[in-house]
């Protein structure tokens, strides 16, 4: 009939409209699939230090300049990774001696790109002091350099000495032959006359009187003794408990000698300058983060400078469940033979 054609041409473009549309979408599938394989893979397990890859990521984000191509993307992104690695250092001992003759290995993280994988190697080096004490990596190309070891006979390295300086990274190292980072290692000295201690006092009444304690003999006793290397005084209100926050106070004073915060994990040798008369720390009832307890590690120099000690104090303003009493507990390494070193 007449009138079903205008039907049957209404029907064939409908059926081609959607044929069209089918065909965009599987080539739309098709070209996101071609371009996610060209996309740089970044790759960094083989590293000892990790990088985050979202900061590596961030830097694909801005892409190549207009006239890269897409092959080329990654290594584009790896070389923005690496920037121009020289640096200069003095090792030295614990009287500031330039030390000659140390051996070091270190490692330099380099970026590159292999295919559409980005990923890092390490340059290796081998140096060793001169006699000033300085040695330098110079002309590399990276974003990390890594002390991985660092050895000479007769030296004891401390804790954080073999550690990582950044070029690209958020906690970049600025040096120059003038002003070189300083690396200390310690000399040993010999067998030293070390005195090892622990003394706790559960009996302290916080009233702020006198107690002495007498790192020699390993004991404390109330009052003022005019042998002891320390004296302790404590302070609080009589009555509170743990659940309340009051103000409270302790101070240790060093007989004939001084005291100094210690911020090094594991020190082997104590300052010869620099300390106060004695240590004091103040609690306050309106501190958000309120504690009735308190540590404290201490440099500790007495008798004169015959005894050179590094203290680890732990103060309880109140102690177990009593209502009444306090607690102090010291333990210690002591040098007694008027020497500042602290470990053999």
């Amino acid at each position: 009939m007449p009138e079903e054609r205008p039907i049957r041409k209404a029907l064939l473009v409908t059926m081609v409209v959607i044929l069209l549309g089918l065909f965009a979408i599987v080539w739309a599938t098709r070209t996101r699939r071609v371009e996610d394989k060209r996309t740089p893979v970044f790759n960094d397990s083989s590293l000892t230090e990790t990088q985050n890859p979202a900061a590596a990521a961030s830097q694909a984000q801005r892409g190549p300049p207009p006239s890269t191509s897409v092959g080329d993307q990654p290594r584009v992104v790896a070389e923005g990774m690496n920037v121009p690695v020289n640096f200069w250092a003095r090792v030295v001992d614990q009287s500031d001696s330039p030390v000659p003759g140390v051996k070091l290995s270190i490692a330099v993280r380099h970026w590159g790109a292999a295919g559409p994988i980005v990923g890092a190697s390490h340059r290796r080096y081998q140096r060793e002091t001169a006699a000033d004490g300085m040695f330098d990596v110079l002309n590399s190309s990276g974003d990390v350099l890594t002390i991985e070891s660092l050895e000479k006979p007769g030296y004891s390295v401390p804790r954080g000495v073999l550690r990582s300086y950044g070029f690209n990274i958020s906690t970049n190292v600025s040096v120059d032959r003038q002003h070189p980072q300083v690396i200390r290692i310690w000399r040993k000295i010999g067998d030293q006359p070390l005195l090892k201690g622990n003394i706790f006092s559960r009996g302290i009444v916080p009233d702020g009187r006198t107690y002495s304690v007498d790192l020699l003999k390993k004991v404390a006793t109330e009052g003022t003794n005019a042998s002891a290397d320390l004296r302790v005084h404590l302070k609080r209100p009589a009555g509170v408990t743990r659940a309340d926050k009051f103000d409270w106070s302790f101070s240790i004073e060093a007989v004939d000698g001084g005291i100094m915060e210690c911020n090094e994990d594991t020190p082997m040798v104590a300052p010869l300058s620099g300390y106060a008369p004695s240590y004091t720390f103040q609690g306050s009832h309106d501190e958000e983060r309120f504690s009735s307890f308190r540590k404290a590690k201490l440099f500790v120099k007495t008798r004169g400078g015959q005894v050179f000690a590094i203290v680890a104090a732990e103060i309880y303003s109140i102690y177990a469940s009593s209502k009444t009493g306090a607690a102090v507990e010291i333990d210690y390494t002591a040098n007694t033979n008027s020497s500042p070193v602290l470990q053999n």
